[in-house]
């Protein structure tokens, strides 16, 4: 397994536990207010949102953080 790999798998692992976190959280949101979720529709779209634009963002610095410790992009092992 070389650096690159180690460092997605290292992602992975990460973001899984700050996406079961974010879980978490909107669940809380949601038992602390009701009133914010009283559609089911649009608490899951709101949810999905929120869950997805997470992913995105932590992706995204995820990446940041593997260029700057220098591991080297897809195909330039």
């Amino acid at each position: 397994m070389n650096r690159r790999a180690r460092w997605l798998l290292g992602g992975w692992v990460v973001g899984t536990a700050v996406m079961i976190a974010i879980s978490q959280g909107l669940g809380v949101v949601a038992r602390c207010l009701p009133w914010l979720v009283s559609s089911y529709w649009v608490a899951g779209w709101v949810g999905l949102v929120v869950w997805a634009g997470s992913a995105n963002l932590f992706a995204t610095a995820w990446g940041k953080v593997m260029r700057w410790r220098g591991v080297p992009e897809a195909g330039h092992d």
